[in-house]
């Protein structure tokens, strides 16, 4: 056999086996929602790991989720379809206020136009929870972003976190295919 034969087969074998794994693999990322990403994050704040949840969470087929701690996926950024169900995007209180022990909120408006539900609480009595709801481009955004220090993130960087979001693949993802409620 010569060379030539020997790598045509070797060609024809790796692609057998690489095709039916690269098709599910494309079909394990595919979602019915555009996933965006921040570009920017407030000082201090970091995304820890990602990933695409098909679990069926919340009643919504998939989610995927940006997460701000390694130690549980509490902290995170949470993205889904929107639908007519209801996303708590909007509040009728006013009363935000970035030191407060119990929920306080505000609805926003980034410099771009984008509207959003700001609130903020303290958990455990030692993190500083943002909570950031909007919807873009039928894409549900919800943010529990943790700071566990004593500095206060101002609402300019947190608006120019919302305006950061910019489209992004969901390749490369972990997948978590968990069956739940």
């Amino acid at each position: 056999m010569n060379v030539r034969r020997v790598s045509v087969v070797f060609g024809v074998v790796l692609l057998v086996i690489a095709l039916p794994w690269a098709v599910y693999d494309h079909v394990q990322h595919q979602v019915d929602f555009q996933f965006y990403e921040p570009t920017q994050l407030p000082v201090g704040v970091s995304i820890r790991q990602k990933r695409l949840d098909r679990g069926g969470y919340g009643g919504s087929p998939v989610r995927i989720e940006l997460d701000f701690r390694r130690v549980d996926w509490v902290y995170s950024v949470d993205e889904l379809k929107a639908t007519n169900a209801r996303h708590d995007t909007m509040t009728t209180l006013h009363n935000y206020d970035p030191t407060s022990v119990g929920v306080t909120c505000t609805q926003r408006h980034t410099a771009s136009g984008m509207s959003y539900r700001l609130c903020h609480w303290i958990d455990y009595g030692r993190i500083n929870v943002y909570q950031i709801n909007f919807v873009k481009g039928g894409t549900y955004v919800t943010c529990q972003m943790p700071n566990e220090s004593k500095t206060v993130i101002s609402v300019a960087s947190l608006d120019a976190f919302v305006d950061s979001f910019k489209p992004a693949s969901t390749t490369g993802l972990p997948v978590l295919d968990a069956v739940g409620p």
